[in-house]
């Protein structure tokens, strides 16, 4: 229970602190799609998803039936989560965002697509979408205690499945062997991920 209090105070200080940013904008909220950036905000870990965060902490994520148990599992505090009925997301995030007030709302520059965005603005004429770049990272740049944990834990899981796979170097052994080898040792050891070697 203690750690679970932890992880939500944790998150909720990443909030405020995007949420800072959003208000200095004179935005209402911030359509987030990058995975890193929705994971820091959520802890929720799955893929296809977004996230509206509000200037207020409200936070509205969106995702699919696939996720519902891992979002229950993964995601604390107070958050709508929204299952979505199509792959459509200009349409999946129009719905959400009709049922808020928002009037000004910053997405991803450097994530959305141009489709996307020009259908938002063509199926929300009430609301202004603004381009906005690295606001999320500005604030993951400045590491917190769970992010500097989790560095150490793949810092020694990446470690423990190097050494594992030493003896397998040598000449003759073909490269992808070992990459094999190296990914499903770093999943065993509790990675959550892909390395990439180059040998």
């Amino acid at each position: 229970m203690e750690k679970a209090q932890e992880l939500l105070a944790l998150l909720n200080n990443r909030i405020k602190r995007v949420d800072d940013l959003i208000k200095k904008q004179n935005a209402d909220a911030m359509i987030i799609i990058n995975q890193a950036n929705y994971r820091y905000l959520t802890n929720f870990t799955g893929e296809e998803a977004e996230l509206i965060l509000g200037k207020d902490g409200e936070r509205i994520l969106l995702s699919d039936s696939r996720f519902a148990d891992q979002i229950k599992a993964q995601a604390p505090g107070e958050l709508t989560v929204i299952m979505q009925q199509s792959s459509d997301v200009a349409g999946e995030l129009t719905k959400a965002l009709k049922k808020t007030n928002y009037k000004k709302v910053l997405v991803e520059a450097d994530v959305m697509t141009a489709a996307v965005f020009a259908q938002l603005k063509k199926d929300n004429p009430g609301i202004e979408f603004i381009f906005s770049e690295q606001l999320v990272e500005q604030v993951r740049n400045v590491k917190d205690e769970l992010e500097i944990l989790a560095l150490r834990k793949a810092i020694e899981i990446s470690m423990e499945s190097f050494k594992a796979i030493l003896p397998m170097i040598k000449p003759g052994v073909r490269e992808r062997t070992v990459g094999a080898k190296l990914d499903y040792l770093f999943k065993v050891n509790g990675g959550d991920g892909q390395i990439l070697i180059q040998l």
